[in-house]
């Protein structure tokens, strides 16, 4: 039997929330839970680093230290600056990061079977005008210029091979995740005019002169007549238009979903386009060709770690971050290992966290990013291993999708390996926003709070039951970890927000704020666009 995503939260069939990387630390279990049917499972569960901080904050400093440029937040996108930094000779900074290890929503994992991903898992290729991260992926061996006048290819090994994707509709699997099988005239005629719809958004420009939309965010047109577009949800703009069918509002909901955990109720009518028509195609690539890995973008993560490896430094939480009449920054350091307490002084500071968590740890709240904890949704994933039979596994795609299901569906980790060298064990990483266009975010994890392993593990079996009737009896194991405050996504105004507000690349002189919240959407082209500008103002100002 289906359970609709309204009473699946109502009877709690769902794990608890965890902060994860952030304020909070993570660990795994290491005893594991038996689930009835045999295989077994790690549940990664909220540490007492919260209760750890509180302690903390009612220390007294017992040590001094200095650190010239302090980045606070070891996420893909405070590693990025870093990497810019050092890129550019600029040696004097350290990376401190509150968790056990690096990459905040790019976490991997690895078991017996293959590495898998904990977040995200893949990289589209980027508009042609994005020189700067063309030029960090040549840098990252993904790319190269092949002939004397700078075509650039991209490494095939780590182009997504076909088959890419395929949807799980009315008991049958097609090709793409666009539903085809079984719609109607109708459906057919919107599914059109909406493709019609997106190709005339994806070319116009501004009366600036920017694309209406464009990665990275800040540069896409600031032309009143478009913002009008974050006015809206996502949802009345498509019923304004006349797109009433079911199809393509599952489709909708299932896109907006897939990139900022929030469904077409929630999101802009801006965000909801953007989703669609910000990619154009890249010399002979086209806008859906994208990059991936069996650890997802902890591929990058790992060289990002390993080239910044005298620069940073785990379970190292800053606090109490207070600009200084001089021109200086001082905060406050907690030495998870060793339980101190030390004073920090820095010239220049980068606070890399996630901005709902900002008014915690700035003395000084005024002109602070207007966010909240509201803002970001929960996710689940889920690794689970298993030993698939041939005819389970001849025809797995990269990305799995069931139809009207209210998760996104699965990724097979071992895809991008060779046919002949896949005998059927791999892992899939299912993907599970928990959303609920009725219920705020802080509801929802009160809701989820408390729960774990074993309220969990049957609900990603049945999803991957229905898709596979039989699968159960496949499982090897099953990791699951929780989300609780993933990411932002561009709810109704917060685009306005993003390019009205003066702390875009800096608060104060001294002090930088450097995330993908600065955009309101948490992708790779933003992380990378807010690491490279405030290095470079970090340059500039040093």
């Amino acid at each position: 039997m289906k359970t609709d995503r309204r009473e699946f939260l109502k009877y709690g069939l769902i794990t608890s929330s965890v902060f994860f990387g952030g304020i909070y630390g993570v660990k795994q279990f290491k005893k594991f839970n038996k689930h009835t049917i045999g295989y077994t499972g790690q549940w990664v569960n909220q540490s007492d680093r919260g209760h750890q901080l509180r302690e903390a904050f009612k220390q007294t400093p017992t040590a001094s230290i200095k650190i010239p440029t302090l980045i606070v937040g070891g996420g893909m996108t405070g590693l990025l600056t870093g990497y810019y930094l050092k890129h550019a000779g600029f040696d004097n900074f350290k990376i401190l990061e509150m968790s056990s290890i690096a990459g905040g929503n790019s976490l991997y994992g690895q078991n017996e079977v293959s590495k898998f991903p904990w977040g995200a898992h893949y990289i589209p290729l980027p508009n042609a005008e994005n020189r700067q991260l063309l030029e960090f992926f040549k840098d990252m061996g993904l790319a190269f210029s092949k002939s004397p006048n700078g075509v650039l290819e991209f490494n095939e090994e780590f182009l997504c091979q076909d088959p890419q994707e395929r949807l799980f509709i009315k008991g049958e699997w097609q090709e793409s995740i666009l539903p085809m099988k079984g719609i109607t005239k109708d459906d057919e005629d919107q599914l059109k005019r909406f493709h019609d719809l997106v190709n005339d958004y994806k070319f116009k420009k501004g009366s600036d002169g920017k694309f209406v939309f464009n990665i990275p965010l800040m540069e896409s047109s600031q032309d009143p007549k478009f913002l009008k577009l974050d006015d809206v949800t996502f949802t009345g703009f498509l019923k304004e238009q006349g797109f009433a069918s079911n199809v393509v509002s599952w489709y909708m909901n299932y896109c907006t979903l897939d990139d900022y955990g929030m469904g077409t109720d929630t999101v802009s009518a801006w965000g909801g386009l953007h989703y669609f028509c910000s990619r154009r195609p890249l010399g002979e690539y086209d806008d859906h060709k994208i990059m991936t890995w069996p650890e997802g973008n902890g591929w990058i993560l790992q060289k990002l770690t390993e080239y910044l490896k005298d620069h940073f430094q785990t379970n190292h939480a800053v606090m109490k971050i207070q600009p200084l009449e001089n021109g200086r920054v001082r905060s406050r350091v907690f030495n998870f290992d060793t339980k101190e307490l030390a004073e920090c002084e820095s010239e220049q500071l980068i606070y890399s966290g996630p901005q709902f968590l900002a008014p915690y740890l700035f003395d000084d709240k005024k002109n602070l990013p207007n966010v909240s904890s509201d803002d970001y949704y929960s996710w689940v994933i889920a690794n689970v291993t298993v030993k698939l039979k041939p005819e389970e596994f001849q025809n797995l795609h990269w990305d799995n999708v069931r139809f009207n299901s209210s998760s996104l569906g699965y990724v097979h980790a071992r895809h991008q390996e060779l046919r002949g060298r896949f005998d059927g064990t791999t892992v899939l990483t299912l993907y599970w926003p928990l959303y609920d266009k009725d219920l705020t975010a802080t509801e929802i994890r009160k809701k989820i709070s408390g729960l774990g392993w074993d309220d969990w593990a049957p609900q990603v079996e049945a999803e991957l039951e229905a898709m596979h009737p039989g699968v159960a009896s496949s499982i090897q194991s099953m990791d699951i970890k929780i989300y609780g405050h993933a990411m932002i996504g561009p709810r109704v105004g917060r685009i306005h927000s993003v390019f009205q507000q003066p702390w875009k690349a800096k608060k104060k002189q001294n002090i930088y704020f450097a995330h993908t919240d600065n955009s309101g959407m948490s992708l790779f082209e933003e992380a990378h666009y807010w690491g490279h500008k405030v290095a470079q103002e970090v340059i500039k100002n040093g």
